[in-house]
């Protein structure tokens, strides 16, 4: 699926944001099969090229005038990375635009959904077809610069090597300084990565500012695809290799959409960009509830006290983070914490698993700062409450939280 068809929620759209538009007054034809027309001219300023964050509404119809998506019920502009995890249709048609404009683009199934097409989100976003052509509207509401895309080829034959796993890699930097140590040495490790599909296309990098690089260590199972484990033991610091994965040694039979469908070969780039020392437990802060005369409150009602200021940048909505952190209940009761086994958790701000307490009060916090929080349940696990963690409904809670750092 698009990224935007999981934003995509139940509202009313009007009468005129679900009908097709007419063409505008000339249609242009590129060579790869996109057409498009002006509807709204821009501002005639810069156009947007991939790397950078676009904010923009889209609907998208059957060639019949049907209505099978559109950002419109959200009632705010979808935000992404131009040519990350999305058609080279969008990519193709944003990347016409200037600000403000807005244009009508009508798409082959080669550069949308192809021979796959999509299992859509019924009864609000309907299934498209396999070798379906579509027409896009689209409007860009203002773009920024964010990233530097990596680029792909496929790899050289005559330079790949074969793991004993069996994983075909290609050296594409290789370390300055080649040494011994690998995170094979139990060392915490943080790696950038980029996957690409079998049709060049970029379907996720860590660049990408709400995602963040892959952080951990080689001791029992390794979140992620099989290869991984044995794509980043081998490799050493500031070394960039790419790895050609078959389907049994990624995703599979798993349908993960049109950008990487079942039984798919994927390519990977990692480069292991840092090793630190194997994490060391460090002792649990001893509960206490917030000083009175330092505590501050926020309109939501979170209290916080600040422990230590902290140097470091400000946590903004899209940022990754690693921290440590310890919560309690109000009778002191230690429910969860990071601390005894040394190793960070590395999170989201804008993670939608995150309490909103958590979510609010991060973007409070500097790198290298320490906070203590009172949530009260609203901003907690409400009147759920969080059964494996044995807290009851409509409890408050009370968190330490030490922020190492930004990603």
């Amino acid at each position: 699926m698009i990224l935007g068809f999981a934003a995509v929620l139940a509202g009313a759209v009007s009468a005129q944001d679900q009908a097709m538009p007419k063409d505008g007054p000339k249609v242009e034809k590129l060579a790869n099969g996109l057409s498009y027309s002006v509807l709204t001219e821009g501002d005639g300023g810069a156009r947007p090229v991939p790397g950078d964050r676009v904010w923009f509404h889209y609907s998208g119809w059957f060639e019949d005038g049907t209505l099978f998506e559109t950002s419109r019920r959200r009632g705010k502009p979808l935000e992404q990375v131009l040519g990350v995890g999305m058609p080279k249709a969008w990519a193709l048609g944003l990347g016409l635009m200037s600000k403000g404009a807005r244009f009508k683009v009508s798409v082959p199934p080669e550069l949308c959904f192809g021979k796959w097409g999509s299992p859509g989100q019924p009864p609000e976003v309907p299934p498209v077809p396999p070798d379906t052509p579509v027409v896009f509207e689209f409007e860009l509401d203002s773009f920024e610069k964010a990233i530097k895309l990596p680029t792909f080829e496929l790899p050289d034959a005559a330079r790949q090597k074969i793991t004993a796993g069996g994983l075909k890699y290609q050296i594409l930097v290789p370390a300055p300084e080649r040494s011994t140590e690998t995170p094979k040495n139990r060392a915490r490790f943080i790696v950038e990565f980029s996957m690409f599909n079998g049709r060049s296309q970029l379907v996720v990098t860590s660049r990408h500012p709400q995602i963040g690089h892959m952080t951990g260590r080689l001791v029992g199972r390794l979140d992620g695809p099989p290869f991984l484990a044995e794509a980043i033991g081998m490799l050493h610091v500031g070394e960039r290799v790419r790895f050609a994965v078959p389907p049994e040694l990624c995703y599979g039979k798993t349908d993960r959409g049109y950008l990487c469908p079942p039984d798919s070969v994927t390519y990977w780039d990692l480069q292991l960009l840092e090793l630190a020392p194997a994490p060391q437990p460090v002792p649990v802060p001893e509960f206490r509830k917030l000083n009175r005369k330092l505590q501050q409150r926020t309109e939501s009602g979170l209290r916080y006290e600040i422990i230590k200021p902290g140097m470091g940048p400000r946590v903004a909505a899209s940022s990754k983070v690693e921290l440590h952190f310890a919560g309690w209940q109000t009778n002191g009761r230690l429910f969860d914490q990071s601390f005894r086994n040394g190793v960070p958790l590395g999170v989201g701000v804008a993670d939608p698993k995150l309490i909103p307490g958590w979510t609010e009060g991060l973007q409070l916090m500097r790198a290298g700062s320490v906070f203590r929080f009172a949530i009260p349940p609203r901003l907690g696990y409400g009147i759920l409450g969080k059964p494996d963690l044995k807290i009851g409904p409509n409890r408050a809670l009370y968190f330490q939280i030490e922020l190492l750092r930004i990603l």
